[in-house]
């Protein structure tokens, strides 16, 4: 319907533009016609006229009156380069007061300007046909004044056919003209339109791209602020981590505490999806999972609980992988869970490198009703655990590359002490101008 009424309004007023254009082409065809031949008609005559007199002299009425009989002109007035009257017809003075006359002001600079002729403007109106004059000078050859001259309406009726003159419109070229004019009309129309809607489509996609950095700022801040401000410290182990969140926020968070009897919790993770929503469902599982592991219960318990409490109400689907170590400082022991989080490794003393492939369960928050399960290792002076998010093995480099776990065994073989900050160095180095695509997160336990 809108469309309907658009071509409506639009057909309205193309034929609106057509009426108009088709009566001023007309007029405007009619005017030059007759002008282009009285123009022609008044330069053959003025250049006879001013030929025939030569001059600036005294000239008689009996003179005036034969040469105005000789050519078409109503009107004849020689002037001198002062402006001065040196000969007349009556008409002439009855048709206007040459002091005052803008024509013959004008008229005068004829005599010092290059032009042998001028002729003013010729108005034909449909109105008042007795408009129709035309004036016109020329000056003499010497350039010792001019000559001003003029037709009347009855001596241009008598030499032209108005009617026969204006005579029917050249229709053709006049529809093609004005077929032109709607097209450009209508395009220009939809140029506006397609440019206004561009400029919505821009004002739009600025105000989402506002709005998503704002989410994105804010879902960094919320990471940020449920990370570990410090980390626990001990005569016999050495905790260190750090996260490089990516542009688009994802979901890794870790965290490092001391329980009561003295043990230590280690916890990395990494939440599906981005954003605020991977924010607020990480600040889910990490509550849950500090507040179960709190309790006491056994590892793998603990976990299947955890997993529990996450699918309660997850309308939006979202799951969480995770690796959850409990380590005992004094004996080395370390007990972990792994719920479908990428596979630690632990550097020994002797420099050998071991995966701790172990698979305890699904991610959390999947499937309700799952059992986990829980393995152990024994910490021996001077080994070494790190575990990361998949943002350190599926790094992407320029050539699309992954990082990889045999480049970070590789590293973690021949690493010293600042592990973290290595590994981040190994990466940047290894993925050159790539954009980061996702968090790159790590945590490392040393047995001293």
């Amino acid at each position: 319907m809108r469309i309907l009424e658009f071509f409506r309004s639009w057909l309205f007023v193309a034929f609106l533009v057509f009426s108009v254009v088709l009566g001023v082409i007309t007029a405007r065809r009619v005017e030059l016609n007759i002008e282009t031949q009285i123009d022609f008609m008044m330069h053959q005559d003025s250049v006879w006229i001013a030929a025939h007199i030569g001059t600036v002299r005294e000239l008689s009425p009996d003179e005036i009156h034969n040469i105005i009989d000789e050519t078409r002109y109503d009107e004849l007035c020689v002037v001198n380069r002062e402006g001065e009257i040196v000969g007349t017809n009556d008409e002439s003075l009855k048709a206007f007061n040459f002091a005052n006359y803008g024509p013959t002001r004008k008229y005068l600079g004829l005599v010092t300007n290059q032009f042998d002729y001028i002729g003013e403007p010729f108005r034909p109106s449909g109105l008042d046909r007795n408009l129709i004059v035309k004036y016109g000078g020329v000056a003499l050859p010497d350039r010792s004044g001019f000559i001003q001259l003029g037709y009347h309406r009855d001596r241009l009726e008598r030499e032209f056919s108005f009617t026969d003159l204006a005579g029917p419109p050249l229709a053709e070229s006049i529809v093609i003209e004005l077929l032109v004019l709607i097209i450009i009309v209508a395009v220009r129309y939809a140029m506006l339109k397609f440019q206004r809607q561009r400029e919505r489509i821009d004002q739009l996609r600025a105000q989402a791209d506002a709005l998503m950095h704002k989410e994105l700022l804010m879902a960094q801040k919320i990471q940020e602020s449920f990370l570990p401000a410090s980390l626990p410290m001990g005569v016999d182990f050495l905790v260190s981590a750090r996260m490089v969140p990516a542009r688009e926020v994802g979901g890794d968070f870790y965290d490092c505490y001391q329980l009561e009897d003295g043990k230590l919790v280690l916890l990395i993770a990494d939440v599906s999806g981005k954003g605020v929503p991977a924010a607020m469902f990480m600040i889910k599982a990490k509550s849950t999972l500090v507040a179960l592991l709190s309790r006491g219960s056994g590892l793998a318990e603990t976990i299947r609980k955890v997993n529990a409490q996450l699918c309660h109400n997850n309308y939006a689907e979202m799951f969480v992988t995770a690796w959850i170590g409990v380590y005992d400082p004094a004996s080395g022991h370390l007990e972990f869970v792994n719920a479908g989080h990428n596979p630690p490794l632990i550097r020994h003393a002797d420099g050998t490198v071991e995966w701790l492939r172990e698979r305890g369960g699904v991610a959390l928050a999947a499937m309700n009703g799952l059992t986990y399960h829980a393995h152990s290792r024994e910490l021996k002076p001077g080994d070494r655990l790190l575990a990361y998010t998949d943002g350190v093995t599926e790094a992407i480099d320029e050539k699309h590359e992954l990082y990889g776990e045999r480049r970070l065994a590789e590293f973690l073989a021949c690493e010293g002490e600042a592990v973290i900050e290595g590994l981040l160095a190994s990466i940047a180095a290894f993925v050159g101008g790539a954009e980061q695509s996702d968090d790159i997160t790590a945590i490392t336990l040393l047995r001293r």
